[in-house]
């Protein structure tokens, strides 16, 4: 999640990963081996898979002015740094967007552009 986060980042579309508190320990290992601490990211109360219409509506309430306020932000990603820090570690990233990054590509068995 925190590289399609980054990814989108890079081209300038506003990002944030959206996932439950189940996995907070693990976004945070992953932004932090990333060097991307600073990537947004929100925490939705968990679980989230098996719930009813209602409860989901609730949990999305409940984060939805979080959210926009993430979204809406001045863009300095990670953190403070410098533009060209940024490129340089999303340009390590496979690029999962046009179907020829190492997740997605034909090699993989993913789906290609």
């Amino acid at each position: 999640m925190m590289h399609d986060v980054i990814a989108l980042e890079r081209r300038g579309l506003p990002a944030v990963a959206l996932l439950s508190d189940a996995f907070e320990a693990q976004a945070l290992y992953q932004a932090a081996a990333l060097k991307l601490s600073a990537a947004s990211r929100l925490f939705v109360k968990h679980p989230v898979s098996d719930q009813s219409n209602a409860a989901l509506e609730a949990k999305a309430d409940a984060v939805f002015d979080r959210l926009h306020a993430l979204l809406t932000r001045e863009r300095t990603l990670p953190g403070d740094a410098p533009r060209a820090a940024v490129d340089a570690v999303a340009a390590e990233l496979p690029d999962v967007f046009s179907g020829g990054g190492a997740c997605c590509g034909s090699d993989a068995g993913g789906v290609t552009s």
